[in-house]
């Protein structure tokens, strides 16, 4: 929780107190950006070795070089991983209240793009800090959904993660 100030009080409350191996290991270099391969046992934390770090930059506004960094995009192999890996996310970022024009409507910090679920909104689109996905479904909404292109553009985009990335590639 020390490192990751924004989420202190939500990693206290779960218990998450004193980071496993794979975290305390890719915690700093993760957080000052650099690109990693992870590997480790299932369990070992992985899931939040990579994600406390790019949601960090994401959610950090103090520092003016991140503070357009505001958007991570997540691809995973498969539909259930996806799911998983939103509901983890979620738990970090709660969703956020609009107020445009008097309206109260909650959206989404975490979206999801998989087969069988509708895609999101180019308003839930543009306010979202995650979009989590396979590879078929997260073309689809990036190609076919206005404002798709702007959720991933240069100077917006903090993170990219590729989980179990052995399985994304071709051999």
């Amino acid at each position: 929780p020390d490192l990751y100030p924004n989420f202190s009080n939500i990693l206290s409350s779960k218990g998450y107190i004193i980071p496993t191996p794979i975290q305390q290991s890719s915690s700093v270099p993760a957080k000052d950006g650099e690109n990693l391969l992870l590997i480790a046992a299932t369990g070992s934390g992985k899931t939040l070795a990579y994600f406390l770090p790019v949601l960090s930059r994401a959610c950090d506004g103090n520092n003016r070089e991140h503070a357009k960094k505001r958007t991570v995009l997540v691809v995973s192999p498969t539909r259930e991983l996806a799911a998983q890996l939103a509901r983890d996310a979620s738990l970090l970022l709660p969703d956020k209240i609009n107020n445009n024009d008097g309206d109260v409507a909650m959206l989404p910090n975490v979206l999801l793009a998989v087969r069988g679920i509708p895609p999101p909104t180019p308003t839930q689109l543009s306010h979202a800090t995650v979009l989590i996905g396979t590879p078929n479904e997260l073309y689809a909404v990036l190609t076919r959904i206005s404002g798709a292109k702007n959720f991933i553009a240069g100077d917006t985009l903090s993170g990219v993660i590729l989980d179990e990335v052995d399985v994304l590639l071709p051999p």
